[in-house]
C-alpha cells in the first residue's frame, strides 16, 4: 500500500481501509517507512502559508 500511495495511485484513507487500519495508523506507517505524508513543493508550501496567514478571513 505504501508503494501505491507513494505513486499517487491511492489516497491515505483508501490505503488504510485496504489494510484494515485507521488512517492515522497508516500515517504512522508512512513515517516508519520514511515516506512523507505531505509532499509540497516550495511554491505550494509558500501558497499554503500565505493562505493560512490570512486566516480567519476578514468579513
Amino acid at each position: 500500500m505504501v508503494y501505491s500511495y507513494r505513486r499517487d495511485r491511492i489516497s491515505s484513507g483508501k490505503a488504510a481501509e485496504l489494510l484494515g487500519i485507521e488512517r492515522l495508523d497508516f500515517i504512522r506507517l508512512l513515517a516508519e517507512e520514511k515516506t512523507p505524508y505531505l509532499d509540497y513543493s516550495i511554491p505550494e508550501l509558500e501558497a499554503e502559508i500565505e493562505t493560512l496567514a490570512q486566516w480567519p478571513p476578514n468579513p
